[in-house]
């Protein structure tokens, strides 16, 4: 096209300077219809070219907002994991220390319960009256009956003060204390 509308361009100049005015001016005409055409597709192809570079940069944007929002999704799991795993290890925490808490006041009471028991074993208004007996064999001049009262009454306070050592008494043991 460019080559047409040089030619045609002479051809019009050349007509003008032989004086052929109408020849000049039918060539110019066409000169001018070869330059639109060049000019329009020149501008076609500026037009597709910003076409494609307006694809081009809405693509990109479309790929930056797709990652962000990939980065954001990530991020957000991220968080969730990270708050079910603390969540779950308090839970823990708190269980253990919920335990921990309920064993010590068990064993608190497992104490206070055999306290009450060795309390009710010694108690000392019996023990009162069993030496006000042996005072009163002692008074009466009965020997015999105060000694052996008073052996099982040292019987008595030795297996009772043993058995409170430990946790578990033997079946026998304990029918001799009774």
């Amino acid at each position: 096209l460019t080559l047409s509308m040089d030619y045609v361009d002479l051809l019009s100049q050349t007509q003008e300077e032989l004086g052929n005015y109408k020849a000049a001016l039918a060539y110019h005409k066409e000169y001018m219809i070869y330059k639109d055409s060049i000019f329009n597709d020149e501008n076609k192809k500026k037009i597709a070219d910003l076409e494609t570079q307006r694809l081009t940069e809405v693509k990109n944007k479309e790929i930056e907002l797709k990652n962000s929002e990939l980065k954001r999704q990530t991020l957000i799991r991220n968080i969730i994991l990270i708050s079910a795993a603390a969540a779950a290890l308090l839970t823990f925490v708190f269980i253990r220390l919920y335990n921990r808490r309920r064993k010590i006041k068990f064993d608190t009471q497992v104490k206070e319960v055999e306290m009450k028991a060795l309390r009710s074993q010694m108690n000392p208004h019996f023990i009162f009256n069993s030496l006000h007996s042996i005072n009163k064999y002692v008074i009466e001049n009965d020997k015999e009956n105060a000694s052996a009262y008073l052996s099982k009454f040292a019987n008595l306070m030795r297996l009772i003060l043993e058995n409170s050592r430990e946790q578990e008494v033997p079946l026998e043991k304990d029918l001799d204390a009774l």
